[in-house]
Parts: C-alpha cells; structure tokens; sequence
C-alpha cells in the first residue's frame, strides 16, 4: 500500500498567484529605483534565500482540491489527524488494488485484517496443506467452524467426551451412524443387558464356553426347548454327560452303537438272549441265521487242550462258527516259524473240547500244544 505522504516542493505557481500578502510586486512604471528591491520582498514572501518555498507557507487553501497525489506525501507525514471526521480508514477510503507486499511491514498483519473468505491455499506459495504448524493455540473457535463439516478424521483420538454434547448427557442410537462403533471403541465391561436387543444375540456372537447354567436366570434345566434343531455336536457334550433319561425311547439305531459296545449288562432284567430278542434271517460274523430261531449265545477265552464249560447250559443244538462242525483257528508260531492249529473236537449244551498242534515249516508231524482261543457258541 503507497501512503500519501508529503507535500511537493514545486508549488511556484501556485504561490505566485497569491496577492493577498503585504508585499507588492512591482510595476512597470511605477517602481522607478525600487523595482529589484519590490521584486525581492515579494518573492521572498514565500521563498528562503536559496529560491525554495519557505516552511509552513502553502495552506490546504492554496491546494487544488483532489491535486495532491502518493508521490507528492513524505513517509510517514500522514495519521489520523488529517482525516478529520473520519476515525478508521477502510476499503472505500483506498483504490483498488492500490496496497501491494511492499506497502505492508513484514508480519504485521493480525486476522481482523482479513475480510472472511479472502485467503485460500493460492496465498500460501509452496504450502499445499494447512496443518496444525500454521495455526497458533485455541486460535479457533466453534464459530470459525461451517456446522456439520468436522469428520471423523478431524477429531484426535479421545478428544470428544460428554462435555462436548452440551444439553445431551446420554448417547443412544440416535447420535450413531449404523455399524459406526466397532469392538476396540467399547470399554472394557461396558456392554450390558440393557444395550442388546431382545434376541438378537446369535451363536457366533458368543466366546466358546462362555455360556453356563448362571446366565440362565431361573432355568435351572436345559432341555429341547432351549435348542435349536440339531444344534449340539458331539464335542460340546461332556464326557458321560447323557444318560438314558436325555433319550427317547427307541430313539437309538445300529449305527448309534460303537462294535463291541453292548453286553449281557445293557439288557436290564434279561439274561438270555432268545427268539423274542431276534429277528428271523440276522447275519452274524457271517453265520447266516434262518429257518431256526436263535435262543443264546455264548462267548468267551478258552485255552486249548482242556475241556471248557459254558457259562450257561445251551438248549438242544449248539454249534460253533466251523467248517462244517469243527472249528480251526491258526495262528504265526514263535521265531522258528511254527505255525499253531486249533481244533474243537467235542461240542455239545454244556461246553467243548479243543486240541492245539504245531506244525514246523518243515513239514512232519505236529506236536500237541498249548495255546488260547476265542470262541463263540450259538444255541439254535
């Protein structure tokens, strides 16, 4: 900004042509042996010794009205004095464009200089962003704020808390964006009953074994009406946690069952397997029951070359698993590649008779043997 400071020192004409001073400028004919010493008291008038105007000789009233330009004004000759009723000098006091960066002392310029909306990021050279290193402490207000224009991103990492919400002392789902508040946003034990909706929390919401008879309140027994269908696997059961009573009654197929997992002690009150227990044409370790009804069985260790005797007396005709009467059972010998052969030679309601030989690779004859058999015995 060029301030008008100054008055120039070429006024002569001006002052020429003021008359109304006490000197007389002298006049042809008029002036006789006086007219150098006329001539110099009038120009002295207004004119030191050296020709230039004396000081504090030209008046506003001498001035042209709208003559006097920047050129014409001495730094720092004009203040607030001059303006007389005016006591702040604004936009309509100055031309446009007239201040440029040389008019203005380095940082002297403070923000109500500023007209609102007049600086953008052109004003700022190789500064592309405006971070916090341009601002100086709390310089912004709430006011310098557009409303609903900070962001997430805005806001530094625990800067808001309830004191910021003015009248609201409670936050509830109309000051959240949906699915806006994730798991690491939640205190520790902040989340309670009164936050979930009424069933909305499903199974993979839930930790493993995080669930137990406390969060039931007063349901002190699960049962079926708690489960959705087919919803417990096996590995969620503890070990001899289902007993009969959590099963219903003839609920249970072959395929429940593991091999060898049912013995006389699963039958209650029976002690013997009979015809009503057994289903005509059943297949057992390949011995393919039909026509006769199966009335017992009985299994066990015996060891060969004795007679053994059966738990329980068969009915009428008992057989063993054989080909066609005898059964014969070998078995891989010692070190020295002896192969042992069972035979069951006598059998009858009441028990066996069994004879065991080994037989070297060799060839010969065998020689009698002791050795231990299973067997299983079928009353027909």
């Amino acid at each position: 900004m060029k301030k008008r400071f100054g008055v120039s020192v070429i006024l002569l004409m001006l002052v020429l042509a003021v008359s109304a001073y006490a000197a007389t400028l002298p006049s042809q004919g008029g002036s006789n042996n006086v007219w150098g010493t006329e001539l110099n008291t009038w120009l002295q008038v207004a004119h030191d010794s050296t020709g230039a105007i004396q000081s504090n000789y030209v008046t506003s009233a001498m001035i042209n009205d709208q003559t006097i330009a920047a050129g014409d004004i001495a730094p720092g000759a004009v203040n607030i004095t001059h303006f007389g009723a005016i006591t702040t000098i604004n936009g309509t006091h100055m031309a446009d464009d007239g201040i440029t960066t040389s008019d203005i002392a380095n940082q002297t310029i403070v923000a109500n200089d500023i007209a609102p909306g007049a600086v953008n990021i052109t004003h700022f050279g190789a500064i592309t962003t405006i971070n916090s290193t341009h601002m100086i402490e709390e310089v912004i207000t709430t006011s310098d704020i557009a409303n609903q224009t900070v962001g997430l991103n805005d806001m530094a990492p625990g800067s808001i808390n309830i004191t910021h919400f003015g009248a609201i002392t409670t936050i509830n789902s109309t000051h959240l964006t949906t699915a806006s508040v994730a798991s690491d946003e939640l205190a520790v034990n902040s989340v309670n009953t009164s936050h979930i909706i009424d069933q909305t929390i499903v199974a993979n919401d839930m930790a493993p074994g995080s669930i137990n008879i406390t969060h039931f309140g007063a349901i002190t027994t699960i049962n079926s009406t708690h489960l959705g269908t087919a919803s417990v696997a096996s590995d969620e059961l503890a070990v001899n946690s289902v007993n009969t009573s959590h099963i219903i009654d003839q609920t249970i197929v072959a395929n429940d069952m593991a091999p060898g997992s049912i013995n006389i002690t699963h039958f209650g009150a029976i002690t013997q397997i009979n015809e009503t227990h057994i289903t005509n044409n059943v297949t057992l370790n390949g011995l393919n029951v039909s026509g006769n009804v199966m009335r017992n069985i009985v299994s066990g260790v015996s060891t060969c070359g004795i007679a053994q005797t059966f738990n329980n007396t068969l009915g009428g005709l008992v057989t063993l698993p054989s080909t066609p009467e005898v059964i014969s059972c070998s078995a891989l010998g010692d070190a020295a590649n002896v192969t042992t052969v069972c035979s069951v030679r006598v059998v009858n309601t009441t028990g066996f008779t069994s004879e065991c030989k080994t037989f070297g690779v060799t060839g010969g004859a065998g020689q009698n043997a002791t050795a231990v058999i299973t067997y299983v015995a079928i009353d027909l």
